[in-house]
């Protein structure tokens, strides 16, 4: 499936995509493969990543009135029961309109296919109302839920104020039980809901969460379809999100099999590898060659105020008596006992980083796995919110990596789970054997002949 893509329909793809570099990057890399297969592609995001954007060779358009760091430097932003509510309403809900003016701008061109993520609420709206073509493409698969296997929820605090102050005595209550049922969602910041669980309770958490973000989204997403003389919709995240046209899923079948009730007209292209051109920093370089394979840390691109976990993972690769690696975009995070067994970097491409790595001990990100993955390097997952616990769950299925609750990111677990995954040959032989399935993986090809093979024999927007 390679070659130069059939541009006889689309001349031009524009991508349209909001969140942190996880959520960003794939675009970008899928951007620049389509403009070397004769495209013209534009990216629309955060004004934050214009000079990423550029390095790619990609058109840019910033979205207007969007701040990332109004969403990333909340303190609850990365919260495993909070931190739902502020992406809600620090990010998904500020970007809607701008989002939506921005693609019907861009996107009403004979030629023109748009491939947006799916907390691009606005660019579905403008879809709804303008017909033209546009994919959804999805970094994680957690938004492709099903009652069939097993589905892992973000845990969110339900109980919010109404207009007057008042909080919903049932809100109240739901948020007791969970407490109750589950303990604090820092020891356990995901709802696991398994296959072997009844069906009944599979029902009741899709349903729970479909009440619970269409009560964050719905009013939003609605008062602007209505103000465009679009009707009202319901299941926002669970079934109006996916594109009716296309539902790309960026991972493989055997990291989520396909099942009976995932968005119509779904496709799975592979993992999307971020291939860096450039080599690592000398000073890195020289660490990594000078001594055994390190643990590398990493929270997230945009996470800050790190400097516990980093304190942490320091006192623990002491007990080891291993190196590491600590990744973070703020320079706050250094711990200040930091020695020479220990590197700080700011920034380094993961698919150079990984082959030096014995270890990565990672928030749960979908490009952070995935790069593990490739690289065959076992995983220690501490998640706190949105695609993360589903992120860990599957990858746990999988073999290639434990789980550790944010509660207990402490020396003592990170000494007990690290030598766990240095020691088990079973979660070896699990790396190896999934780094072999996605070694020649081709996603993007994938992708480009997809779009290549799509014929509209008219234009389907309207004038």
């Amino acid at each position: 499936m390679t070659g130069k893509a059939n541009t006889d329909n689309f001349q031009n793809i524009l991508l349209v995509t909001i969140g942190t570099l996880g959520d960003v990057l794939p675009f970008m890399v899928i951007g620049r493969h389509l403009q070397q297969q004769g495209l013209q592609v534009t990216i629309a995001t955060h004004e934050h990543y214009r000079d990423k954007a550029v390095a790619y060779g990609l058109a840019f358009e910033p979205i207007a009135e969007t701040d990332l760091q109004q969403f990333t430097a909340h303190e609850h932003a990365w919260h495993p029961e909070l931190g739902v509510s502020v992406a809600v309403d620090k990010l998904l809900l500020p970007m809607l309109e701008p989002v939506f003016e921005l693609t019907q701008r861009l996107a009403l061109g004979r030629n023109i296919l748009t491939l947006a993520h799916p907390h691009a609420l606005g660019a579905r709206v403008a879809q709804d109302l303008h017909k033209f073509p546009l994919w959804t493409l999805y970094p994680s698969a957690w938004l492709f839920q099903s009652i069939f296997a097993r589905q892992a929820y973000p845990r969110v605090r339900i109980s919010s104020a109404d207009a007057q102050g008042r909080t919903p005595v049932q809100y109240r209550l739901l948020d007791w039980l969970a407490d109750r049922v589950m303990g604090d969602a820092a020891s356990k910041p995901g709802i696991l809901i398994g296959r072997k669980k009844p069906l009944w309770l599979r029902r009741f958490a899709r349903y729970m969460f479909q009440h619970v973000s269409d009560q964050m989204l719905a009013a939003a997403v609605n008062h602007l379809r209505q103000r465009v003389g679009l009707p009202s919709i319901r299941g926002v995240l669970t079934n109006w999100c996916h594109s009716p046209q296309k539902a790309v899923g960026l991972f493989p079948s055997w990291y989520a099999k396909p099942q009976a009730d995932w968005p119509q007209h779904h496709l799975l292209s592979g993992f999307i590898e971020a291939r860096s051109s450039a080599p690592l920093p000398h000073d890195l370089q020289a660490f990594l060659t000078a001594g055994d394979a390190p643990v590398v840390f990493t929270f997230g691109s945009e996470k800050m105020d790190n400097q516990s976990g980093f304190k942490a993972a320091a006192s623990a690769c002491r007990s080891l008596g291993m190196r590491a690696v600590f990744i973070s975009a703020d320079d706050a995070d250094v711990p200040a006992e930091q020695t020479g067994d220990i590197f700080f970097v700011r920034f380094a491409p993961f698919d150079t980083l990984f082959k030096h790595a014995s270890c990565v001990v990672h928030h749960g990100g979908m490009g952070t796995a995935a790069a593990a993955l490739r690289a065959g390097i076992p995983q220690l997952l501490v998640p706190f919110s949105y695609d993360q616990p589903d992120n860990a769950a599957r990858l746990r299925a999988l073999g290639v990596g434990v789980t550790l609750a944010p509660a207990m990111f402490d020396r003592e677990h990170l000494v007990e789970q690290i030598q766990l995954l240095l020691t088990s040959a079973e979660i070896k032989d699990n790396c190896r054997r999934y780094a072999e399935s996605i070694r020649n993986d081709t996603a993007l090809d994938v992708i480009a002949h997809e779009i290549s093979a799509a014929r509209f024999s008219a234009p389907l927007h309207k004038n």
